[in-house]
């Protein structure tokens, strides 16, 4: 009479995460222009610039600028890089939160 076999019990998950995982650090957007996008996050939007975090090149010029958005004090960094810039057009890589009004999905009569 041949042996019943019970399958193996799957591998338990991990209860913690790596200890080299600390979170989200910042969000990097590629740019056309970095000094533009800057002044719209700094000027439109709640965001400090962060000159100390500036990432200069071997000729000093900056190729990348971080800002941070104060209510929540999440990191942004502006990359110089047209060409990323240009294929993500029409992408919306981050979704900001914002409150309820005529124009937002909530606010409009009908909208779930």
């Amino acid at each position: 009479m041949p042996q019943e076999t019970t399958p193996a019990a799957p591998a338990p998950a991990p209860t913690s995460m790596p200890r080299s995982f600390l979170g989200l650090n910042h969000l990097k957007l590629a740019s056309h222009d970095i000094r533009a996008t800057q002044s719209f996050y700094t000027t439109v939007l709640p965001f400090t610039y962060l000159p100390h975090y500036d990432h200069p090149r071997a000729d000093g010029s900056v190729f990348a600028v971080m800002f941070r958005h104060e209510p929540s004090g999440t990191l942004v960094e502006a990359r110089q890089n047209p060409q990323q810039a240009a294929a993500h057009v029409g992408w919306d890589p981050v979704t900001w939160g914002s409150t309820p009004g005529p124009t937002s999905r909530r606010g409009r009569a009908g909208s779930t």
